[in-house]
């Protein structure tokens, strides 16, 4: 065991160095997200040294020329494949969301959902921004008269036009676990699942290329179309359940 911590330190170093010096020796960009270079330090620092080489020479071996661009992120331990268990008790009851979403958004365009869909697993986009205490935000949340919606089991959206829209960065900073990435994933599944049934007006072929497009740039905030933006309140920001429990 202590031998496996001393290589896996070791690698995790070297990969580190080559990252510094990848300018000066000149490789070229890694075919998917995230690079060879992180997914191989993500194997090293979760999986024991002969796993991780193993993924990681297999990930190699999948980043060549005739590879499509893909999101490829490192395999969930089983720990996390637990802890993901737990949170696909959440995905029975994630479909009549997305549906419900549709219904009161029908202008919805696919770039929305994607939104939606990150903003009911991670949460609000706004971070680290301002210094808002979080008895200052909830004093200013049970002054207010704000529409509230559920959008997930986890999450709930905070409809508002007050100064405090972009400052929930200071109540809770935006975290994104291995398990919560894994989730996101699965909503997407569920989102294509929807559109390849007919009861989301998507072209499949379309949805499916979008979605994979922008996962191979990165999980980040897309925010909403110009379509939703014209026809759609934006102002609102995206708490947990519990937080909204607190305030009332």
């Amino acid at each position: 065991m202590v031998i496996y911590m001393f290589l896996n330190s070791l690698a995790i170093k070297c990969i580190k160095k080559y990252q510094q010096n990848k300018a000066v020796i000149g490789t070229g960009r890694c075919k998917h997200y995230p690079s060879c270079s992180n997914y191989a330090i993500g194997c090293y620092e979760k999986f024991n040294f002969i796993k991780a080489s193993f993924l990681t020479l297999f990930r190699i071996i999948r980043c060549n020329p005739f590879t499509r661009k893909m999101y490829d992120p490192v395999p969930l331990t089983r720990k996390e494949k637990l802890a993901l268990k737990e949170e696909q008790k959440s995905l029975e009851s994630f479909n009549p969301y997305l549906l419900n979403e549709f219904k009161n958004h029908p202008l919805m365009q696919v770039q929305d959902f994607i939104t939606y869909i990150y903003e009911a697993t991670f949460g609000s986009y706004y971070l680290k921004e301002n210094n808002l205490s979080f008895d200052d935000f909830s004093k200013q949340l049970k002054q207010s008269n704000n529409i509230n919606e559920l959008i997930s089991d986890e999450y709930i959206k905070i409809y508002t036009t007050n100064e405090y829209t972009t400052l929930y960065d200071s109540v809770k900073t935006l975290e994104m676990s291995d398990t919560q990435i894994q989730l996101f994933n699965e909503r997407l599944y569920l989102f294509k699942k929807l559109v390849k049934k007919k009861l989301l007006p998507f072209n499949y072929k379309q949805t499916y290329n979008d979605i994979n497009n922008y996962l191979s740039h990165g999980i980040t905030y897309l925010g909403h179309s110009n379509i939703y933006i014209n026809n759609y309140t934006t102002d609102y920001i995206v708490v947990r359940n519990n937080l909204k429990k607190h305030i009332q």
